[in-house]
């Protein structure tokens, strides 16, 4: 009894550190991929590029992902994470709705420009990934992040309670889309001052009114 319990936990172990191995290779991949489709463009990047900065055989790039694009396809998922995660940052450190919105807006644009020169394209390609995958509950975890910014200023009273909460979202939500669409397609748009621009826009736009009653 003893020895086949020995037995099984050896072979829980070796099955953890060959599950261990191969998210490790899977997160190589993903970043050298990431940083590449930066720098030089998903486009201008082939997959013996992928494998040798993320230092792999050709063959372990095809245990991990089919191609080129089912690749791309898990970097637009992370990217809806790491956009998720900034606008809970943001609730985090602003002091009050405006500021939030500030605050993920312009971090959001800057951490996108700090990709690399390519960034521009990147999120474009990174765009049309995320609309083919028609992920719902993804989608829906975007819309709850912003939910939440949102209704935290309803509780603290500095959002206007003139429309719904559904509205205020949709409009904070689709203005993000908007900004990062027009960045895509407008090779000359300063992202950085449109972003500070949109994210004040939208402080005014759901900002409570001095006359609405609490």
């Amino acid at each position: 009894m003893s020895s086949q319990v020995n037995e099984d936990e050896e072979l829980a172990v070796t099955s953890n550190r060959r599950d261990r191995r191969k998210r490790e290779t899977r997160d190589r991949i993903m970043k050298a991929a990431r940083s590449l489709f930066a720098e030089q463009g998903y486009d201008g990047t082939k997959l013996t590029d992928i494998c040798e900065k993320a230092d792999i055989a050709h063959q372990t790039f095809f245990n991990h992902f089919p191609g080129k694009r089912d690749l791309m396809s898990e970097l637009a998922r992370v990217g809806i994470d790491n956009l998720v995660a900034s606008v809970e940052a943001a609730q985090c450190k602003g002091d009050s709705t405006r500021e939030r919105l500030q605050l993920f807006f312009e971090g959001f644009t800057r951490a996108a420009l700090a990709l690399g020169p390519k960034s521009r394209e990147f999120m474009a390609v990174g765009i049309r990934a995320t609309q083919e995958i028609h992920d719902e509950a993804q989608s829906r975890r975007v819309h709850d992040a912003f939910d939440a910014l949102v209704q935290q200023g309803l509780d603290e009273g500095d959002v206007t309670r003139r429309y719904e909460l559904s509205t205020l979202v949709e409009l904070v939500v689709g203005t993000h889309y908007v900004l990062m669409s027009d960045w895509t397609l407008q090779p000359d748009l300063d992202v950085e001052k449109r972003a500070r621009q949109i994210s004040a826009l939208l402080g005014d736009a759901i900002e409570k009114r001095p006359d609405e009653s609490d």
